[in-house]
């Protein structure tokens, strides 16, 4: 299709720009979110025309950032079209169930990551972001992920999982595509001394994450590591107090006590105590003990053969040096790809118009534009591509799949061994009666105490700061600092 006008580009590419920016507007993302999620694949017809419109020249303002944004989501496609395998499934009371997924042994991960999930069975199109509930110590070929429903497709996904758990399939032909892991390049948490985790609901998966993460490090004595972590968690109900179960402290550290301080307090909100004290009875007793006890797994579901389809190891968020060859190697394909079209076609048609004597011969802006984007994606599919395949081989190559089953199968095994025996050691318990509180929600600043000693480390960390500081600027800057904290304390 030739425009001969540019007006007719620039009008197609306003409304695309236009028509994305109104469904970004908080509320209309908030309330129509699907609406604003497909709507933005409009910048596909906005990156196109507004190229058609500026050509070649122009386009060059603009190269870096849509290439980047071109390499990005080819390598997303590339992780995301392969078939990953579920290892495992467990079914809580409270409805939560988990995932452990297969990947291979060089995906690296931090305790903060983050995936994005695609279920084909549920939908082929939906993707859905997901906080990992694993330590990179826990296991080298698996993840996992807890998942609480809420609305149609994570209900979908539960009576999928129920279905093929209590059928007792295996293989149980679930299988997930996965984008990531995403989230921060180290582990930030460790920098510093105390950590206040303030969660609510299925919001405490990342902090079941940490939890693990940091009992096992202390487990192989590693340093500098905080040594007083709070936790503050409410729910709505008792039941889902057992999501803090999927944390064996003493299976993973046994004398954790001893190394660093953890305190953990819990709230329901929406009942007032776990039994009526009127009633008394042993029967109540026992079943308010039983309250705080490991997660009773409903039922559960080990796929061996899952092992065999692990996440991709190509990722956007991987390896650095591959990144970086994929880089380097896109951007030298573009060049080839540009000089080869300015070589074969734009030099001998510009060369033929200047002998009919056609001064106005000179190719059409947006054709120029349009070369400039071909030669954008060729450089990327092809020589980019060319490393992800490299890549990807040299990955599954050293992949050692017998290994990797085996491991799975007894580490999988293990977890769900204790996932479903009840066990009277206190020490494993994270929740007691002792610090959990019915009927009302947190009162952040009625704990003066975690606060106070909050306060108290952070002043000795800006005095600390500020005597290994020589800068006079820096030690304003210091005191600046530690004075508005105090101030915001005391409001």
């Amino acid at each position: 299709m030739v425009f001969r006008r540019s007006s007719e580009q620039r009008v197609i590419a306003l409304l695309a720009g236009v028509t994305m920016w109104i469904t970004s507007i908080g509320w209309v993302r908030k309330k129509y979110f699907e609406t604003f999620y497909w709507t933005h694949h409009l910048y596909i017809v906005f990156a196109l025309f507004m190229t058609f419109h500026i050509g070649e020249v122009l386009f060059n303002v603009t190269f870096c950032g849509l290439f980047l944004f071109v390499l990005d989501r080819f390598l997303r496609f590339c992780q995301s079209r392969n078939s990953v395998g579920v290892l495992s499934t467990k079914l809580l009371p409270c409805g939560t169930f988990e995932l452990t997924l297969a990947k291979s042994r060089g995906v690296k991960y931090h305790a903060l990551s983050y995936i994005y999930l695609n279920i084909p069975e549920v939908s082929k199109l939906q993707w859905h972001p997901f906080s990992v509930a694993s330590s990179p110590y826990d296991g080298d070929s698996w993840l996992k992920i807890l998942i609480k429903p809420y609305g149609g497709w994570t209900l979908q996904l539960q009576d999928l999982v129920s279905a093929v758990v209590k059928l007792g399939r295996c293989p149980s032909n679930i299988n997930a595509a996965i984008e990531g892991p995403y989230g921060h390049e180290s582990n930030f948490f460790l920098q510093y001394e105390m950590l206040v985790l303030v969660a609510g609901g299925i919001g405490i998966s990342p902090f079941v994450a940490l939890l693990r993460d940091l009992l096992q490090r202390y487990q192989r004595g590693q340093p500098n590591l905080p040594s007083t972590v709070y936790l503050i968690w409410a729910v709505q109900k008792s039941e889902e107090l057992q999501l803090l179960g999927l944390i064996p402290a003493s299976t993973i550290c046994p004398d954790y006590k001893l190394k660093f301080n953890l305190e953990v307090h819990a709230f329901v909100t929406r009942e007032t105590s776990p039994f009526s004290l009127e009633r008394g009875s042993e029967t109540s007793d026992l079943h308010q003990h039983d309250r705080f006890k490991m997660p009773r797994i409903l039922a559960s579901l080990i796929d061996a053969e899952a092992s065999k389809h692990p996440m991709s190891i190509v990722a956007g968020a991987g390896n650095n040096m591959w990144i970086t060859a994929c880089f380097l190697a896109s951007l030298l394909g573009y060049i080839i790809v540009y000089l080869l079209i300015n070589l074969f076609i734009v030099q001998p048609f510009e060369q033929g118009s200047v002998k009919d004597g056609n001064s106005s011969g000179s190719i059409p802006r947006w054709i120029t534009g349009l070369f400039s984007v071909i030669s954008m994606i060729l450089g990327v599919v092809i020589c980019g591509g060319s490393v992800v395949s490299l890549w990807n081989f040299l990955g599954r190559l050293h992949q050692n799949t017998s290994g990797a089953v085996e491991e799975n199968v007894h580490l999988l095994s293990t977890s769900d061994n204790d996932g479903t025996a009840f066990t009277d050691e206190c020490a494993d318990r994270l929740l007691d009666p002792s610090n959990t509180y019915f009927g009302h929600r947190p009162n952040l600043r009625g704990m003066r105490e975690v606060f106070l000693n909050y306060l108290r480390l952070f002043i000795s960390f800006i005095l600390h700061r500020f005597r290994s500081d020589k800068s006079l600027r820096h030690r304003l800057l210091l005191l600046h600092t530690m004075l508005c904290y105090i101030l915001l304390r005391l409001h």
